[in-house]
C-alpha cells in the first residue's frame, strides 16, 4: 500500500498541474483602461455609385487597387463589446497581434488580413520613400494651389473625399481628432491611389493597428500618461475576423455570449458632400442598403415584433393591452421587457404607456377602426398560433 506521503506528494502535483492549466486560459489584461471609458469607433461605408452620380470618380482608382472586397467588407455590424475585449487583452509581436476574447485565442497578421480582403498576392508602396519622393509632382497634383501644405481643406475636391475615406477607412481615426491634418506618408497615398500605383492596404492597415494597440498598452501609456489612448480604431475589421475565425460562432454556441450588441459606421453619399460643401444639393438620393441593419430610419422596420421564444401568453396580453387603450402607437416602442412586466403588473404599464402616447385628432377614428378587429382576450388565448414565416 502507497504511505500517505506518497499520496500526498502525488495529488499535490496533480493539482499544480491543474492550476498551471487554469492560469494559461485565463487571459491577462494589457490594458487596464475601464471597459467603459474603451470607444470603439467604425470604419466608414462608402456610396461610390452614389458620389460617382455627382461627379466624384473615384470607382475606377479603387477597382484598379482591388480593394472591392475590402470596401463591400464595411458593410455590416460591429461588435463593441466584442471587440473592447479583444483591445484589453491584446499583446503586440514583432508580426502579429495576439488575444484572448472568453476563452478563445485570436492572433492577426498582416496575411490574415491579405487573405480576409482578397489581396494575398497584391504587393505595392505603403509609404513615401525618402530622397525619392517627387514632392513637387504631389503637392502640384493634390493642392489647389500646388504648394506645400498638411491641410484638407486646401485640397481638390476628388482629393479632399478621398482623404476622408483614407483617413475614415485606412489610417483609421476619430473624425474629430486632427480632422483636417494629413500626413506625409498619407498625402503620398493619396498620390499613388489617384494616380493608379498599387498601393499595400494590408501591410498599411496591420501596421496602423499594430501601432495602436501598443501605444494603448499600460507599459507605453505609463512612459506618456498625457495621451489617454481610449480609442479602439478598426472596429469592423476586427469584428470580421472574429467572425471570420468563427470565435463568435463558438462562443454562441458555447452560451458565453447571447444576441451580442452591435453598431455600424456613418455612411458616406451625397449628403457627405452637401455637408462639406462641395455640391449644393442632392441630384441621386442615396439608396438603402438592405443588408446593413442602420440604428434609425426605415431599416427598424426589418426587426422582428416577436422572437420565436416569446411566450404565448405575452403576446396575448400585449394584443389585449393595445384593445383594451384602442392605441395606435407603434407596437415596435414596447420591447420584451415591457411585455414581460404586462403580463404581471397589468393597469400599471397600460398606464404608463397610455401617457407616452400622443394620439393625432385624425387618426382616431383609425385607432377606433382597427381596435374593433381584434378579439377578446379569451377568444385569442383559444386560438393563439403563430406561423413561423413570420420571423
Amino acid at each position: 500500500m502507497a504511505s500517505p506521503s506518497k499520496i500526498q506528494v502525488g495529488s499535490s502535483s496533480q493539482q499544480h498541474n491543474q492550476d498551471q492549466q487554469q492560469q494559461q486560459l485565463v487571459a491577462q489584461k494589457t490594458c487596464s483602461i475601464p471597459l467603459n471609458e474603451l470607444e470603439v469607433i467604425c470604419e466608414m461605408m462608402v456610396d461610390f455609385d452614389n458620389l460617382e452620380a455627382h461627379d466624384i470618380h473615384l470607382k475606377d482608382a479603387m477597382t484598379f487597387q482591388g480593394w472591392q472586397a475590402f470596401f463591400y467588407g464595411l458593410c455590416g455590424p460591429v461588435y463593441p463589446d466584442m471587440v473592447k475585449e479583444f483591445w484589453v487583452h491584446a499583446t503586440v509581436m514583432p508580426k502579429a497581434i495576439f488575444s484572448i476574447v472568453h476563452g478563445e485565442r485570436i492572433s492577426i497578421t498582416g496575411n490574415l488580413l491579405r487573405k480576409l480582403f482578397g489581396l494575398e498576392t497584391v504587393e505595392g508602396v505603403s509609404e513615401a520613400i525618402p530622397g525619392r519622393t517627387d514632392w513637387e509632382a504631389v503637392y502640384g497634383e493634390i493642392y489647389q494651389d500646388g504648394k506645400e501644405s498638411t491641410k484638407i481643406k486646401t485640397m481638390k475636391p476628388s482629393y479632399r473625399i478621398l482623404s476622408k475615406i483614407l483617413l475614415g477607412c485606412i489610417y483609421h481615426r476619430k473624425a474629430t481628432v486632427s480632422s483636417n491634418y494629413v500626413s506625409k506618408n498619407q498625402q503620398y497615398i493619396l498620390y499613388c491611389i489617384n494616380n493608379q500605383e498599387k498601393v499595400d492596404l494590408p501591410f498599411i492597415i496591420f501596421n496602423h493597428m499594430w501601432h495602436h494597440v501598443k501605444e494603448s498598452r499600460d507599459e507605453a501609456r505609463k512612459k506618456n500618461p498625457k495621451y489617454k489612448r481610449n480609442i479602439i480604431p478598426f472596429g469592423k475589421i476586427i469584428s470580421d475576423l472574429l467572425v471570420q475565425t468563427k470565435i463568435v460562432e463558438d462562443l454562441e454556441k458555447a452560451g458565453i455570449i447571447k444576441d451580442p450588441y452591435t453598431v455600424i459606421g456613418s455612411s458616406m453619399n451625397a449628403r457627405t458632400l452637401r455637408k462639406m460643401g462641395l455640391i449644393q444639393s442632392i441630384g441621386t438620393s442615396p439608396q438603402v442598403n438592405t443588408e446593413v441593419r442602420s440604428r434609425t430610419g426605415p431599416a427598424l422596420a426589418d426587426f422582428e415584433l416577436f422572437s420565436r421564444n416569446e411566450l404565448p401568453e405575452v403576446i396575448v396580453k400585449y394584443i389585449a393591452m393595445h384593445k383594451e387603450v384602442c392605441s395606435d402607437c407603434d407596437p415596435i416602442w414596447i420591447s420584451k421587457q415591457k411585455l414581460a412586466t404586462t403580463a404581471n403588473q397589468g393597469p400599471k404599464v397600460v398606464q404608463e404607456k397610455e401617457r407616452r402616447t400622443k394620439r393625432k385628432p385624425d387618426l382616431l377614428a383609425i385607432s377606433e377602426e382597427k381596435s374593433s378587429e381584434f378579439k377578446t382576450e379569451t377568444e385569442i388565448g383559444s386560438e393563439i398560433c403563430i406561423p413561423l414565416d413570420i420571423f
